[in-house]
């Protein structure tokens, strides 16, 4: 038997290799090409190399688009794998002047997939026969501690733009964009006063409650001045004071400027025991004239329009005729009750833009408005107030009426005497003469304070109606006050 020689066919094999390869050169190449990669390139039917047909990963295709439109594209994991665009189709895309939209749509029509848009520059690609991708809807509701509904609050997916508002009862749907399939979504809820509070969900057929606490933080204040610009109060280079219209009502007094005192540092309130409608005298940081003529007390701007605040008549004075009367003031025709705001100005640092009207300073009213809402907004307010007289001073009752120790006996002496208690010693005698003209016992009228005044009984009710839309906005008060004793 016949030993072959590898190393002499060897020899042999390699001429008759190439041969071969002269005589079919075309499926020799179509044989190599088989077997080392053909997602790189493609051939014809005749085995020629094709740039019309070159296939290209769209995982690849979707990272061009991503960094070339400067966009974000969410998927599924896996929902790319295995599928091939053109790669000639990919380069005409970004030579051609076509939006982000566009091509996407052109590289995903190939493949059986589609996008949607869920932000400016976000995009979800989805399977079309995939039901599941569809928007999904989470229910829930925003509460406060007591577990009564929060209107107006906001819930917004953490991280987006995508959110909705409550309801006047507190309820809301929110739509999960379709990227979020599968994963858990966290939902942030927020309302003004209150503590953000975040809720991961996982379960969106389950009904969500979500329940806000008080917020710890303040807010920054914000204060009305002059000309009615508002300010951040700690921006303000002089001094301030604001007073909100529910601490005005609080021990209620008849004329409001009444109500400031104690409540504003620097400010100096004294009223008269005139009744319901007498005046009442502010000085702001003291007397800024001391000429008698000069009136110190602040300038009143009612929403901007400065006011009349003087007394009509003469100040009261010991013993005066007629015009001995108080017949109020501007500022005691203003009810407490339609008062939002009261910002005192002081100095003339912070009224400078009154001029010389505001050299005493200025007190700022601002009044409660009404504002666009669904129906009639209708507010009542109820006030009674009891009076009593809390101190009688002591008085002397050794020596009566008259002057120099001397008792009037006729009417001349006792209308000159007056209230004046420098007579003769309290002996029962009969021969005094009153101011009436009559005789009288010459005798101490004990407790006559106490037989004069009564028990003052205040009733204050106001009726408001408020409302409005878009276009006009309103608010009518009625207000009644019966005050006697």
């Amino acid at each position: 038997m016949r030993k072959l020689d590898s190393t002499g066919s060897g020899k042999w094999c390699v001429p008759l290799l190439v041969v071969l390869l002269k005589s079919v050169p075309t499926h020799a190449q179509v044989a190599f090409a088989a077997h080392t990669t053909p997602q790189k390139s493609s051939y014809d039917q005749q085995g020629q190399y094709s740039a019309e047909t070159a296939k290209k990963p769209l995982r690849e295709a979707i990272d061009e688009l991503k960094s070339r439109y400067q966009i974000q594209v969410a998927f599924q994991q896996g929902l790319l794998d295995d599928k091939y665009v053109v790669a000639a189709a990919v380069a005409d895309l970004g030579s051609s002047k076509r939006t982000a939209e566009n091509s996407l749509a052109q590289l995903l029509v190939a493949v059986h997939l589609q996008f949607k848009r869920i932000g400016a520059k976000q995009y979800v690609i989805y399977s079309s026969t995939n039901t599941q991708l569809a928007d999904e809807v989470v229910k829930g509701k925003v509460v406060l501690e007591d577990g009564s509904g929060v209107p107006g609050a906001t819930v917004v997916v953490k991280g987006t733009q995508i959110g909705t508002g409550t309801d006047t009862e507190g309820n809301f749907e929110l739509k999960l964009p379709p990227a979020s399939q599968g994963q858990p979504v966290v939902l942030v809820a927020s309302f003004i006063g209150y503590a953000k509070m975040e809720v991961t969900v996982t379960n969106r057929a389950a009904p969500l409650t979500i329940k806000l606490a008080k917020s710890d933080q303040t807010l920054d204040e914000v204060v009305v001045t002059a000309l009615g610009i508002a300010k951040q109060k700690r921006d303000l280079g002089y001094a301030v004071a604001e007073v909100k219209g529910e601490d005005l009502v609080q021990a209620r007094e008849n004329n409001v400027a009444n109500a400031l005192t104690g409540k504003v540092a620097g400010v100096n309130v004294a009223g008269l025991s005139t009744g319901p409608g007498g005046s009442s005298r502010v000085i702001i940081r003291g007397n800024g004239s001391l000429s008698g003529s000069a009136n110190n007390q602040p300038l009143y701007v009612l929403n901007g329009m400065p006011m009349d605040n003087s007394v009509p008549g003469q100040a009261p004075t010991a013993n005066g005729g007629g015009t001995n009367v108080d017949r109020g003031d501007g500022i005691a025709s203003i009810n407490p009750d339609d008062i939002e705001s009261i910002t005192v100005l002081k100095g003339g640092t912070a009224a400078a833009l009154y001029g010389s009207r505001g050299g005493n300073g200025v007190i700022l009213i601002t009044t409660k408005k009404g504002r666009a809402q669904k129906g009639i907004g209708v507010e009542f307010n109820s006030t009674s107030t009891i009076e009593s007289i809390s101190v009688i001073p002591e008085f002397q009752y050794e020596y009566g009426q008259g002057d120099g120790g001397v008792k009037p006996t006729t009417l001349a002496a006792a209308q000159s005497t007056g209230r004046r208690s420098w007579g003769a010693r309290l002996d029962g005698s009969t021969d005094y003469v009153g101011v009436d003209g009559q005789t009288h016992p010459y005798v101490a009228q004990k407790d006559n304070l106490k037989h004069f005044y009564q028990l003052g009984r205040t009733f204050t009710n106001t009726l408001a109606l408020s409302g409005g839309n878009e276009g006009i906005a309103y608010r009518f008060s009625l207000s009644n006050l019966d005050s006697e004793g």
